[in-house]
């Protein structure tokens, strides 16, 4: 009764220790050499921390028939305590323990047979845990063997049926390695992709062979199969060795070298350095490749009488390649009719521009500029004077031709971003008037200079003056004296001449002066008209002919006492009055030629 009564109260506590205990172990892959750590995690319901606890390592073998093997043994009492099991597997094996980590050192091949599963045991005395994971090691193969069957590499088109030109040996690994072959770094797929069609690999079951070896390593050997076609040449080939394990993978890649495919020039193709169109001046290199194998070369290559042997040319384009093409040939040493190809050019040019139209203009006169190019595509047109923009078009009018007309054009020709120009000189003859045609001079508040009159013209060369004044109706050279003065002036191509009238007086009250300027057959007219002049009076004038008459009287009486008509009384001496004086009329003939010089000084005072 007692033995029911324990056993029950064991199983009681096996349970309890089953159900209130949680952990995990992951699984572990490990390169072979490099070392395997296993972390067993645990936690315990119902457990106040700190606690002691002891976590035992074992491992089973692959095939599982076999009790499992105890590793290794690490308590927590006392700073912590290790213990490796005595046995055959623990012999050959570094094992460290630490908490609740195992790293196995070195880890090997025969790990995957003999350690193929690891648990961990866990013991608190009250509660166990019991977790377990997969042990995986890998051995990447690390060198590989490949080559192609001919040294040279050289081979012939195979029309269509596979032939082997080379093998790949990937050497031992684990998983299974697989065997690659890539041309030019593309997967090359089996010609044949069952064994059932025997032909493709001459009469064989397979392209290879796999060889087994110590812990399920395999080395594969492989055969390259390809159908051989000109395509084909100058091809690299390389073998890609991959050994994979899950989300593990690592390759190796040897190269094989470069095949070589004997056959007669089929392609030639021509590149360039620059897209087209081109333009005109414009400077382009291009190469003329090819196949064909041995010995093949270019035969001719360029553009019009610009060729060359060799497989590189620049050329700078010119408006007459455009619609032309470059042509390139080549052949082998044995090929009778060699293979060409050409290249269309298109040219864009903008050349040529040309402005036709006069270079002489007379003043009045309308112009037209024409403005044409040579160009592809057609250019637009823009006219610029000093700089300034003044028209757009091919054409550009000038109705009514001036001065400010004259000056260099300059027609711009635009397509794309290519411009051209060409300059046009136009030259303005002829004369303009710039004085007006008639003119009133005023002769209000004449000052010491006078009257004057300037009579002027913008001209394209100096002109000539011509000036004549209307007396009493009748036109009259004017005849120029110190009173009567005229002055030229020049300032760039105006032209004037002022006449200046110093002496004014009545002589000139209404008189019209005309100035005839010419230049060769042109002339133009300007009239003055000046206005009236009067006679002095006013009060001012009868205060100077006062003075005068006064000056006159002083000067007779003057002249008279001089000649003894007008003398002294006798007998009086001393200062002189006016009583004095005594008028004695000797001669009758003395008064009259004193009336007359007195009259005389009168009328030169009132002019």
């Amino acid at each position: 009764m007692k033995s029911s009564t324990c056993l029950l109260f064991l199983a009681t506590i096996v349970m309890a220790m089953i159900t209130s205990s949680v952990g995990e172990m992951a699984d572990v892959v490990a390169e072979s050499g490099a070392n395997a750590t296993f972390t067993c995690d645990f936690d315990f319901d119902d457990v106040d921390e700190p606690f002691d606890y002891e976590v035992v390592w074992e491992a089973d073998g692959e095939d599982g028939t076999q009790p499992s093997v105890r590793l290794a043994k690490f308590t927590n009492k006392n700073g912590g305590e290790s213990l490796k099991y005595d046995n055959k597997l623990t012999s050959t094996r570094t094992l460290i323990t630490d908490g609740n980590k195992l790293t196995i050192v070195n880890a090997k091949l025969s790990d995957n047979d003999l350690m193929h599963k690891i648990k961990c045991v866990v013991e608190t005395g009250t509660q166990s845990q019991n977790h377990e994971a997969m042990y995986t090691v890998l051995l990447f193969t690390k060198t590989s063997a490949a080559q192609l069957n001919k040294p040279d590499g050289v081979y012939g088109i195979s029309n269509d049926k596979s032939r082997i030109i080379g093998e790949c040996t990937s050497g031992y690994g684990y998983p299974q390695p697989v065997v690659e072959f890539f041309k030019d770094g593309i997967l090359i797929e089996k010609p044949n992709k069952t064994i059932s069609d025997a032909e493709g690999f001459f009469g064989f079951e397979s392209d290879g062979y796999d060889m087994e070896g110590v812990f399920g390593t395999v080395n594969v050997q492989r055969d390259l199969f390809m159908v051989l076609s000109e395509d084909d040449d100058k091809a690299n080939i390389s073998c890609k060795v991959t050994t994979s394990f899950g989300d593990l993978t690592k390759s190796v890649e040897v190269p094989m070298g470069t095949i070589r495919i004997t056959h007669l020039v089929s392609k030639v193709t021509i590149t360039a350095d620059k897209e087209g169109p081109y333009t005109d001046g414009q400077k382009v290199a291009f190469h003329c490749a090819h196949n064909g194998y041995p010995e093949s070369y270019v035969k001719e290559f360029g553009v019009g009488e610009i060729t060359s042997r060799q497989a590189d040319i620049e050329v700078e384009m010119t408006a007459d390649m455009d619609g032309s093409s470059v042509m390139c040939s080549a052949a082998t040493q044995a090929q009778t009719d060699a293979a060409e190809t050409s290249l269309p050019l298109v040219v864009h040019y903008n050349n040529n521009v040309q402005v036709s139209g006069t270079g002489q203009a007379k003043i009045g006169s309308s112009v037209t500029l024409e403005c044409t190019s040579n160009s592809k595509p057609n250019s637009t047109y823009l006219w610029k004077k000093n700089g300034n923009k003044v028209e757009s078009g091919a054409t550009y009018d000038i109705p009514m031709v001036d001065f400010k007309s004259a000056g260099s054009y300059v027609c711009v020709s635009t397509n794309y971003d290519e411009a051209s120009s060409a300059a046009h000189q136009l030259n303005v003859n002829g004369i303009k008037l710039k004085s007006a045609v008639e003119e009133a001079v005023s002769t209000e508040d004449i000052d010491d200079a006078g009257l004057s009159m300037t009579c002027s013209a913008e001209s394209s060369s100096k002109p000539t003056f011509t000036w004549m004044k209307n007396v009493e109706g009748k036109t009259q050279d004017v005849e120029w004296s110190e009173t009567l003065v005229r002055t030229s002036a020049d300032s760039e191509r105006i032209y004037s001449e002022t006449v200046q009238i110093k002496d004014v007086n009545s002589a000139y009250s209404l008189m019209v002066f005309s100035c005839k300027v010419t230049l060769g057959e042109n002339s133009h007219i300007s009239t003055f008209q000046i206005g009236e002049i009067k006679e002095s009076g006013g009060p001012a004038g009868i205060i100077v002919a006062i003075l005068v008459i006064l000056l006159i009287i002083v000067i007779i009486i003057g002249v008279l006492y001089y000649k003894g008509i007008i003398c002294k009384k006798d007998g009086k001496s001393g200062d002189e009055t006016a009583d004095d004086i005594e008028v004695e009329i000797r001669k009758d003939g003395d008064i009259e030629r004193g009336a007359i010089e007195g009259e005389k000084l009168l009328e030169n005072g009132d002019n």
